[in-house]
Formats: structure tokens, C-alpha cells, sequence
């Protein structure tokens, strides 16, 4: 893609000017391209921030795993073992039995066996996961390759939701859900009221209210 066409596309302003930051060395500039880059192409395009999201996801997928942030969380490799247990069951069974203090031999399993089972890349050294200097950044594009879309734990939380609504046939997160059936099937399923669902239409008109219905 022309350098052009990059900027253009993640919204930073005057190209020439951009062009010669990067040509005199403008370290911040780079960076901060790098980083649009990373959000739009590997974190993935969406309304809400990229933080907020990620963050919700682990909360969701790991609810006896306090997550706050991506730096000091990460440091003792005990969280990343949970993530990675989440995405392949028994890979890492005795996760919460790990000594926090090893940061770095934890990091490093849990990082081999992501790879090796999973698919996701080291795109960090497990010494700087595991270290407080570790940047937020750093630490959200190597979680992000768990919860991409058609990554390990993408794929997993597709699987938990197909077990819960078994009589139907679900391959996506995206249109699958547009209808709001989906949706408030799920919630009846954990009990949960749904007044009208019997009634409901799927007609697009009544998309908007179906959601409504299950939120």
C-alpha cells in the first residue's frame, strides 16, 4: 500500500508532512503509526476503544481472574496461563497453582504452548512480558492475537455459545446476531426474562427491538 493511501486510512493528516517526520526519524509519529495500524488490522475496527473491549472480553471469559489493565497483570505469567488454559482446556490445568514470582519461566511456557497449540505468534520476549517496564501497547497487541477474529480465543467463546444454544446453527459473532434472536435466546437459557420472544419477528424492521428485548 503507498504511503498515501496509509495515512489516509487511519485518519492522520497532512501526508508530506507525515512523510518527512518519518523520513527525519520522528520516533513518536512512527510509533503512533505502527499503533493505528495495529488497531485497525489486528485488533480489529470497532466503535467502542480497543481497551474497553479487550478488557470486557477477559473479564468474560476469565470471571475468577481479576484483569485491569495490560502491564502489571501480565508480569507474573499466572493470567496469561488462565487465557491460555481457556483457549485449549487442559493445556495449562494447574494455572492457579503457578508461583507469581517465576514471572518469567511462566511467561515463557505459557507463550510456547500458545504458539505451539495455538497459533499465536511471540511477538514479545517473555522476559519483557514479564517485566514492570512492560507498556500497555506491547502488551494489548500480544493479548490481541487471543481474541481476533478466528483466533484461539475467538473460537472458544463461538464454542462455549454453540454449547449453550445447541438447536441452532451458529458460525459468527457478526450477522448471526443481527436479528436479536440469538441474543435473547441466550439469555433465556441462563434464565433470564424474555417477554414477547415466542412473538418475536425477524423481520429487519424489528431487528433494533429484538436487541432491545435481550439487553
Amino acid at each position: 500500500m503507498a504511503p498515501r493511501k496509509i495515512f489516509s486510512c487511519i485518519g492522520i493528516g497532512d501526508v508530506r508532512s507525515c512523510n518527512v517526520d518519518i523520513v527525519n526519524g520522528n520516533v513518536k509519529l512512527i510509533l503512533g503509526l505502527i499503533w493505528s495500524l495495529i488497531v485497525r488490522y489486528q485488533i480489529g475496527r470497532s466503535k467502542f476503544p480497543p481497551k474497553k473491549l479487550m478488557l470486557a472480553w477477559l473479564r468474560a471469559v476469565l470471571p475468577g481472574v481479576d484483569i485491569g489493565n495490560f502491564t502489571s497483570d501480565w508480569n507474573s505469567g499466572v493470567k496469561l496461563s488462565a487465557l491460555v488454559d481457556y483457549c485449549r482446556p487442559g493445556s495449562l490445568p494447574n494455572w492457579k497453582h503457578l508461583d507469581p514470582s517465576d514471572g518469567i519461566r511462566n511467561c515463557r511456557v505459557a507463550m510456547d504452548i500458545a504458539k505451539k497449540e495455538l497459533g499465536v505468534p511471540i511477538v514479545l520476549d517473555p522476559e519483557y512480558l514479564a517485566s514492570p517496564h512492560l507498556d500497555e501497547l506491547s502488551g494489548m497487541t500480544y493479548i490481541s492475537y487471543f481474541m481476533r477474529e478466528n483466533g484461539p480465543g475467538y473460537r472458544s467463546t463461538l464454542n462455549w455459545v454453540r454449547n449453550q444454544l445447541p438447536q441452532n446453527h451458529i458460525s459468527n459473532f457478526t450477522t448471526d446476531w443481527n436479528s436479536g434472536e440469538l441474543l435473547c435466546e441466550l439469555v433465556r437459557s441462563y434464565g433470564g426474562p424474555v417477554p414477547g420472544l415466542e412473538n418475536m419477528s425477524t423481520d429487519t424492521e424489528h431487528w433494533e427491538s429484538n436487541l432491545s428485548m435481550g439487553t
